[in-house]
């Protein structure tokens, strides 16, 4: 099978047709396209942008973290009239997780669009993962800032309704069972806290401890806070039966 190359040109200097094709994927036509434009871009780019590119997407992409949950709660406190706090978060989790963003935005083909340094792309032209979901949320942030929350809201629950039940279900949720099992036990809500982070600004990991009661519980490790608090979620429940929750 032959492999599909793609050629990634600065999106200042893409024609107009191609950012058109992103607008007709995502369903709306941006009156500021600058957001559009920063939602693509990783932080690994800018020092290959020669300065013509001066911002990246990550304070876009923490306002569009906020905005999904917000329209997923909303969704699911609706849907499901008689879940618990704790059951909706679980199923909270289940559909705004990292491999779900990042599938949904290789459904988008965000691959094609999205400026990333040469390191942080492999020899076959591939995203990683994070990077992907990253861009996705970004999106959203800039549909919310360009269009309000309708417009956020519209993409958001076009996208989930063509997830498949792989993909909602792809990234098994460790934090929602720890919280929903801490919360049974009546021993609060764990929170998490990062211990350490090492290597390059654009390629960090994180060590992410989670705390009990104020005790210390489980450790993780990750190319991202999210991914590591998972980890560390993971390793709490491997204890619970060896030993008692804090």
């Amino acid at each position: 099978m032959t492999k599909r190359t793609t050629t990634h040109k600065p999106i200042h200097a893409q024609p107009l047709e191609k950012l058109n094709e992103l607008e007709e994927k995502i369903g709306h036509r941006f009156r500021k396209r600058s957001l559009l434009r920063t939602a693509l871009v990783h932080t690994s780019y800018l020092n290959e942008s020669g300065g013509k590119v001066q911002e990246d997407n990550e304070r876009l992409e923490f306002v569009g973290d906020a905005v999904l949950e917000f329209i997923v709660s909303e969704y699911l406190y609706k849907e499901y009239p008689g879940d618990s706090e704790g059951a909706l978060t679980v199923r909270r989790s289940s559909v705004v997780g990292r491999k779900q963003c990042a599938a949904m935005a290789r459904r988008l083909r965000l691959e094609d669009f999205v400026l990333v340094g040469k390191g942080e792309r492999s020899q076959a032209g591939g995203v990683k993962q994070s990077i992907l979901a990253n861009a996705f949320e970004a999106i959203i942030a800039g549909l919310y800032l360009d269009g309000g929350m309708r417009a956020a809201r519209r993409f958001v629950l076009k996208m989930l309704g063509e997830s498949t039940p792989e993909e909602v279900m792809a990234d098994e949720n460790y934090k929602a069972r720890l919280q929903v099992l801490c919360q049974k036990e009546g021993r609060g809500l764990p929170s998490y806290r990062v211990v350490s982070s090492e290597g390059p600004e654009h390629a960090k990991t994180f060590n992410v401890e989670v705390v009990v009661n104020g005790v210390p519980f489980g450790k993780g490790k990750g190319a991202t806070k999210k991914e590591a608090e998972q980890g560390a979620a993971r390793n709490a429940l491997g204890k619970i039966g060896k030993a008692t929750l804090p």
